[in-house]
């Protein structure tokens, strides 16, 4: 919530603030105008005297200097596409992203529908999972980038351990990576002359798999190795 003569700490959130305020109460609204010294919301029906306006000013700092309700028709704000923006929905359904990464677009759809009273469309809801993967997870693409550091974190920390990084010469596009820890490598040199091999894909974009060499010991359980 928001009120008159608030105060903030910078016009971006402001900006933030105030739209959400409005999207919270099940209304809709127009960007007047926005840049880095006011922030002005009026309503889309023109006869409305709907009215937000921010200012940034040195002696009051960033303040809400107006407020004026809505005084239109509640058809005004019927499928109002700005309460499907992904800023406005990550915030809904951020904890359920971090509890369950493998919640479904379907339930955040669902969810969404039964506790903001909002219907988003499904490819929506699946943009909403997925920004809030990359921004709890990071992207993907940027896991290749930390593989060297990792493997010179090992041999300074784990003497007698190995690692290798194969990457394309020429792109220098990652193609493998191993990694063989020294414990596991002591312990496979006292048993049984004999190396398995198991691999599985992963849910990559990049289709990697990944694989797992074992051996076994005199009980007969296996030690992995890299």
């Amino acid at each position: 919530m928001v009120a008159l003569h608030d105060t903030f700490a910078s016009i971006t959130e402001a900006r933030e603030a105030i739209n959400r305020h409005v999207l919270d109460d099940g209304e809709s609204y127009r960007v007047y105008k926005s840049d880095s010294k006011r922030h002005i919301l009026v309503c889309k029906d023109k006869s409305c005297s709907f009215e937000i306006r921010v200012w940034c000013t040195k002696k009051t700092g960033v303040t809400i200097t107006q407020m004026k309700p809505h005084t239109c028709r509640p058809t005004v704000h019927y499928k109002n596409k700005q309460a499907s923006a992904i800023w406005f929905l990550k915030d809904h359904h951020h904890a359920s992203v971090v509890d369950n990464r493998n919640i479904t677009p379907a339930q955040i759809q669902s969810d969404e529908r039964l506790r903001f009273n909002n219907n988003i469309s499904y490819m929506q809801a699946y943009r909403v999972k997925q920004s809030l993967l990359v921004e709890i997870e990071g992207h993907e693409a940027d896991c290749f980038a930390r593989f060297p550091a990792y493997l010179q974190h090992m041999a300074d920390t784990d003497d007698g351990s190995l690692g290798r990084l194969s990457y394309d010469e020429e792109t220098s596009r990652f193609e493998a990576a191993a990694f063989a820890p020294s414990a596991t490598i002591n312990a496979c040199r006292n048993i049984r002359k004999f190396v398995a091999l198991d691999a599985c894909h992963t849910k990559s974009r990049y289709l990697m798999m990944l694989m797992i060499a074992v051996r076994i010991d005199a009980n007969d359980n296996a030690i992995p190795l890299a």
